[in-house]
């Protein structure tokens, strides 16, 4: 075999070998749902990109802010509002085992009121 046939048989190899062993992003989502909202967390190991926040029936017409926080760190709060679905960009990375909570306060008599217990997933993702 020439030396450009060779060059191109081991490029070829090579790509093949790329493609059969990149496999899919091992980016994944864990949900965990109250009956109130639901903390769909998006991570990747033990790497959380964000959580998305989703408002159940029982306060989809409160006006509120959500805040996610887990050992030591927390984020938010979210911009306030009626809004069904907030995202929360956490860029947090976590210990294997740890919870990553979500948290909904809603502006009642004037002043700002924690609803309901959290909702947590657990790394890694």
């Amino acid at each position: 075999m020439n030396t450009a046939k060779r060059i191109a048989a081991a490029g070829a190899l090579a790509a093949l070998a790329a493609t059969a062993f990149a496999g899919p992003a091992s980016a994944k989502s864990e949900e965990a749902c109250t009956a109130n909202f639901c903390n769909s967390t998006d991570g990747d190991g033990l790497y959380v990109n964000q959580v998305v926040a989703l408002r159940q029936q029982p306060i989809k017409a409160k006006y509120g802010y959500f805040e996610v926080f887990g050992r030591g760190w927390h984020r938010g709060p979210s911009s306030s509002g009626t809004t069904a679905a907030q995202i929360v960009h956490v860029g947090q990375q976590v210990t294997k085992g740890e919870l990553v909570c979500l948290r909904f306060f809603a502006l009642e008599g004037g002043k700002w009121h924690e609803i309901g217990p959290a909702a947590c997933t657990t790394a890694p993702y």
